[in-house]
């Protein structure tokens, strides 16, 4: 059985993670700590001890190290440095905003009717 330093704070969130210097996919955070955090499972291609960065809403991203994975079960993530509680309380309110919220919503496209031509 493994002892935690820090209790978690549970919140299915979504976050983006960055592997490298590709674009940052999309996973889902099951809890958070000022020591790390874990992820649901994903597709992103990871190996234990890989660096990535994660950004929970629009904040700084936060440099981790992969503690550990597991088929079926997720991702354990420790952050290189840990987080202050003030740091822990915003991003605990970003990440069950962006639970409730969702995706934030995209704005219509409108085509200029004069741009359309019937195509027989």
């Amino acid at each position: 059985m493994q002892c935690r330093q820090e209790q978690r704070r549970n919140l299915n969130a979504p976050c983006r993670i960055r592997t490298g210097p590709g674009l940052a996919r999309s996973a889902t955070i099951r809890d958070l700590s000022s020591d790390g955090c874990s992820l649901e499972p994903t597709r992103i291609p990871l190996r234990r001890a890989d660096i990535v960065e994660v950004n929970i809403g629009e904040g700084s991203p936060i440099r981790a190290e992969v503690c550990w994975m597991r088929s079926g079960e997720g991702i354990g993530l420790r952050f290189l440095r840990a987080l202050q509680p003030q740091v822990l309380d915003q991003l605990t309110r970003k990440a069950r905003d962006a639970s409730i919220m969702g995706v934030a919503p995209r704005e219509p496209i409108r085509f200029e009717q004069t741009a359309l031509r019937p195509v027989c």
